[in-house]
């Protein structure tokens, strides 16, 4: 009976553990956000030709809850019509504090000679 008992209190306090919050995809993108964002294009060895988008910019989480597991942000870059033009993610291994900020750059490798008809798409995943 006593075994029963230690089991029954250990239980409650093993939920009180650590952070409360539930860290999927959908939780990180309603509290990360991105801030602070510069972009500026590299010029390829043909004069009309883009070979890379670098952007400086920060991921802000707006919670004062410490994102505490692995994450990564995926930025996709797209024409109108869906075509994907380039890529790049960025992984936060130690996660990001609560009301912290992280300040990175991301290169995306292009290969185009226009990038004023595009779409930008950004995703935060738990990894």
């Amino acid at each position: 009976m006593r075994r029963i008992s230690v089991l029954i209190l250990l239980l409650p306090l093993s939920f009180c553990e650590g952070n409360p919050a539930a860290f999927d995809d959908a939780y990180l993108n309603d509290v990360l956000t991105i801030s602070r964002i510069g972009k500026r294009t590299i010029q390829g060895t043909d004069a009309d030709q883009i070979s890379a988008l670098v952007l400086d910019l920060q991921v802000d989480n707006r919670s004062d809850t410490s994102v505490d597991v692995p994450f990564r942000m995926t930025w996709t870059l797209m024409e109108r019509d869906g075509t994907l033009v380039g890529m790049a993610v960025e992984r936060f291994p130690e996660g990001i504090s609560a009301d912290g900020s992280v300040r990175f750059q991301l290169r995306i490798e292009l290969g185009t000679s226009r990038l004023n008809n595009h779409v930008d798409e950004m995703v935060f995943e738990v990894e």
